[in-house]
């Protein structure tokens, strides 16, 4: 998947989980220009610096918001 979010800000909260089409997939969230959040239950990760990056479980809610103009590409599988 690849990403680019120039619409600041931008803010997408956690997807209902009848809307979500790949679920039991792990996914890998990696920044290439700007600066993305993601906010997990108990931890915000913060990518400021190209090739900074984000791992998580399957299923786990999180919310992604940025005020910069920020491009990335996450990568999703199962196992």
């Amino acid at each position: 998947k690849w990403s680019i979010r120039h619409e600041v800000p931008y803010l997408m909260g956690p997807k209902d989980e009848s809307t979500i089409q790949n679920k039991d997939w792990k996914s890998l969230c990696v920044l290439t220009d700007g600066k993305f959040n993601i906010q997990f239950q108990q931890k915000k990760c913060i990518m400021k610096n190209q090739g900074d990056f984000v791992y998580w479980n399957p299923n786990v809610p999180h919310t992604n918001y940025t005020d910069t103009k920020s491009t990335l590409f996450t990568i999703r599988w199962i196992d």
